[in-house]
């Protein structure tokens, strides 16, 4: 393993230490006092805060303050969990949205998702060979939850474009593409940012198309009444924080690095499944 990348001068500066030391006190004495992992922390108070902004967020009138309210939430969120490693989404973000208002409708899709998986093949490539046997919240992490949603506006543009020039009826499309094209082209950097950093789904999936996130502000078709969904909603967490219990307690007796040791480079391939 190479101990130095060329990218490890990019870290949090000194003057906001003080700050960062605040806002991670709680995972911080998790990991201390209780002995979870402390990313696994991290991710769990940021999925707390996704939820209660989810919910705030229905409560509020106006598709405008809804996007206001939920991008600044949703950032918060996102570099809370991510910590620096969220500039990468921001920088394929800008990057994207760059492309999308300068190159040719015919080249858009192709330019944004060549560069975005090339973007992220060389962020798990860097990983590899500078922190290998290591997963967290890292820079790959935070590439792969932004590669769906930026691959798939763009192939929605693409779509609407064709459309308009072609004709619904005679485009060579599938019927789920034809629902979900974006006929009404690029959109502005607002809405464009608003659908990125959504704070329902700032720091994971679902993925969702760039249509039912307009519909979803404006309160639109199957979204203008929507039943509660406390009920269901803590359900799901209930079992998410179950299975990370789980884990937190598992991960305390297998731990990564092991894959790295000569322990288990020896080990017999059915040893080796299991424990994987």
């Amino acid at each position: 393993m190479i101990d130095t990348s060329p990218f490890a001068f990019i870290k949090t500066p000194e003057s906001l230490q003080p700050f960062a030391d605040q806002m991670y006190a709680l995972p911080i004495y998790l990991n201390e006092a209780l002995g979870f992992d402390l990313l696994d922390c991290i991710y769990f108070l940021g999925s707390l805060a996704a939820i209660a902004c989810s919910l705030i967020l229905k409560q509020i009138d106006g598709e405008r303050n809804k996007k206001i309210f939920s991008i600044c939430t949703g950032m918060l969120i996102h570099f809370y969990v991510f910590g620096i490693s969220a500039l990468a989404s921001v920088t394929q973000n800008l990057l994207t949205f760059v492309m999308m208002s300068l190159l040719p409708s015919r080249y858009q899709h192709i330019a944004v998702c060549g560069t975005s998986a090339v973007i992220l093949a060389l962020a798990q490539l860097h990983k590899q060979i500078y922190n290998p046997g290591v997963n967290g919240q890292d820079v790959p992490m935070n590439l792969m939850f932004n590669f769906c949603k930026v691959t798939s506006l763009v192939c929605c543009v693409s779509d609407g474009v064709r459309i308009k020039k072609e004709g619904r009826d005679k485009v060579d499309l599938k019927t789920r593409e034809k629902i979900y094209a974006n006929e009404d082209g690029i959109p502005n950097l607002f809405d464009f940012w608003a659908y990125m950093y959504f704070c329902g789904a700032c720091i994971s999936g679902p993925w969702y198309e760039f249509k039912d996130f307009q519909m979803y502000m404006k309160a639109q078709d199957i979204y203008k009444n929507i039943p509660s969904t406390i009920a269901p909603t803590l359900n799901r967490f209930s079992t998410t924080v179950v299975f990370i219990v789980i884990n937190a307690i598992l991960s305390a007796n297998f731990k990564h690095e092991f894959f790295l040791t000569d322990v288990y480079r020896n080990m017999e391939i059915l040893p080796k499944i299991v424990y994987t």
